[in-house]
């Protein structure tokens, strides 16, 4: 019955559905079961039985408790987050319903999958990591811009996932395009990344950034070479504080009067380090 009802079957003047031994349905399957009654303007029931005669397992008590704490409207994408929470991923080539991904995470699950993919295809693999870049700003994509709950983690994946200047404005170009002019939260944002993707082509290892100054701490001493420096400091105007306390860093100073932008100093000086 629940093929059937799950591909549509729609009796707006239903109110009420009883469904016997829930524990035994998917929650998938007791999520479209729930969506068969309610579908007008009559409030609705659902009744889900489980045997009182012996104990659940605990899959089915995360099942129910999910259909439970997920019942306002809009709930299909919390449901299907908390179903593949509950049953896991599945291997990539198998028909398992577990795998390692609980142990090392979605996205470096993902990543070594990529990486094993271009292995076997011949194709060089990129291990590239972008620098951390802490500071002190709202970067966000704000609801208004994107209402769409699932769109907006689409995109925070795409955006985590870029790599390189190009791809910043093409993500750029293509927001403008979808959603119209970006906010400047958005903005922000793709500046952030713009800055980090630079900063992976200096060697940088990490970005700091605050009102009165910014600091990039480097991954070697190699890329402050005494020519590199000269350079670095005829084109900020001796702004630069060079230090080789820990790791070898580069400080620039703001301006006093706070107009100048943190992150478009840290752009211009990752860049810089990036075309030496």
């Amino acid at each position: 019955c629940t093929t059937i009802i799950g591909s549509g079957l729609d009796i707006p003047n239903a109110n009420t559905i009883i469904i016997d031994n829930a524990s035994y349905f998917g929650l998938a399957e007791l999520y479209q079961l729930r969506g068969r009654v309610g579908r007008y303007k009559h409030r609705a029931f659902a009744y889900l039985l489980v045997p009182g005669d012996r104990v659940l397992s605990e899959d089915a008590q995360k099942r129910l408790k999910a259909l439970e704490e997920f019942s306002t409207l809009g709930s299909g994408f919390r449901i299907a987050m908390r179903d593949l929470e509950i049953r896991g991923c599945g291997n990539i080539l198998g028909g398992e319903q577990h795998g390692q991904i609980a142990t090392v995470g979605y996205e470096t699950y993902t990543q070594l999958i990529a990486e094993t993919v271009a292995e076997l295809k011949g194709e060089p693999v990129r291990r590239r990591t972008l620098p951390l870049f802490e500071v002190a700003v709202d970067a966000f994509i704000p609801e208004q811009y994107v209402p769409s709950e699932a769109q907006k983690i689409t995109l925070y994946k795409r955006i985590v996932g870029i790599q390189n200047e190009d791809e910043v404005d093409e993500m750029e170009a293509e927001l403008a395009d979808r959603f119209g002019k970006p906010p400047a939260p958005v903005k922000r944002l793709l500046a952030i990344m713009r800055v980090r993707a630079l900063g992976g082509e200096a060697g940088v290892k990490r970005i700091v950034a605050s009102s009165g100054a910014v600091s990039v701490e480097l991954e070697s001493g190699q890329a402050l070479s005494r020519g590199r420096r000269e350079t670095l400091s005829q084109e900020f105007g001796g702004r630069l504080d060079f230090a080789w306390s820990e790791n070898p860093s580069i400080t620039i100073k703001l301006q006093q009067d706070g107009g100048e932008d943190p992150i478009k100093v840290a752009e211009q000086l990752t860049r810089a380090m990036a075309e030496l």
